[in-house]
C-alpha cells in the first residue's frame, strides 16, 4: 500500500523480507496488519512473490526480499535491507 502522502506500508509473506521490514523467515513471517516500511516515501511500487521494488520521489530504486536472478539488483542470494 502506499498512502496519499507517499509512505510505503506492508503485509503478507515475509518468508525472503520481501516487505522491507527488515525481517525474515521465523522472525515475522506474516504481518497481518499493514505496517510502515520506514520513512521512505514512494510514489511507485511493484511486489513480486519473494521480493519487492520501489522508486521514491527522487528516482531512487529500492528493492528487498529474494534476489535470485537480479529481481533486486543487489547480486546477493537474499536481502533483508533496501538495495
Amino acid at each position: 500500500l502506499v498512502s496519499e502522502e507517499g509512505y510505503l506500508y506492508s503485509m503478507g509473506s515475509n518468508e525472503c523480507g520481501q516487505l522491507g521490514l527488515g525481517f525474515a523467515g521465523e522472525m515475522l513471517p506474516n504481518v497481518k496488519l499493514p505496517t510502515l516500511v520506514s520513512d521512505l516515501r514512494v510514489k511507485q511500487v511493484q511486489c513480486g512473490d519473494y521480493h519487492s521494488i520501489a522508486i521514491n520521489k527522487e528516482g531512487q530504486a529500492f528493492g528487498w526480499g529474494e534476489d535470485e536472478y537480479g529481481a533486486i539488483g543487489a547480486r546477493i542470494s537474499s536481502s533483508f535491507e533496501p538495495a
